[in-house]
């Protein structure tokens, strides 16, 4: 179907353009040529230095095998080679198109293998955050401390409300003083 968008449920042609954003695909390359020819391996690094020109890398899978029919009905038996790429859809276009003059091919298939790709570099990953001084315990609760969100309330009869038990908050409350004062 062509680009285009439904308004008011009429169709209206027109190109849209995507975000492009990186992808993770795999293009089976041919290990041999139609007569079953091996390509030189300067053959297949002229192919590779053209990827990492265009997208950054290449993770190069082992050789599989496949069939598939062309158009005029003829059966091929490939051995191929799974090559895994992160890069938008406008350059993996490039890349078949490269492909497919590079190797004579009739044809090459690729396909999306993900949408969501991670690519983080050592020197450039967040910091892990600072843990809190001290733990606010927020389950298990009697009640919740309006000032510091803990769930953790010590409360004396008839519902009064004598402080919350983490030292971080204002309202803090340390049974043992109140022990010691009952004591003395």
């Amino acid at each position: 179907m062509d680009d285009g968008l439904y308004v008011d449920s009429v169709w209206y042609p027109c190109k849209i353009k995507k975000k492009m954003e990186n992808e993770l695909w795999e293009i089976l390359v041919p290990a041999s040529n139609n007569k079953d020819l091996k390509f030189s391996y300067e053959h297949h690094k002229e192919w590779d230095a053209f990827v990492k020109k265009v997208t950054g890398g290449v993770t190069i899978m082992k050789t599989a095998k496949g069939q598939w029919l062309s158009p005029t009905g003829k059966l091929y038996i490939d051995r191929m080679i799974p090559c895994r790429i992160v890069c938008n859809e406008e350059q993996i276009s490039e890349i078949i198109d490269f492909t497919i003059d590079h190797y004579t091919q009739e044809a090459v298939l690729a396909y999306r293998i993900s949408t969501n790709v991670i690519l983080r570099h050592g020197k450039s990953r967040p910091k892990a955050p600072e843990p809190p001084l001290s733990r606010i315990v927020k389950e298990g609760t009697i009640g919740t401390c309006p000032w510091c969100g803990s769930t953790e309330i010590r409360w004396m009869g008839f519902g009064k409300i004598l402080g919350c038990i983490q030292p971080e908050c204002k309202r803090y409350y340390k049974i043992s003083e109140e022990i010691q004062k009952l004591k003395s």
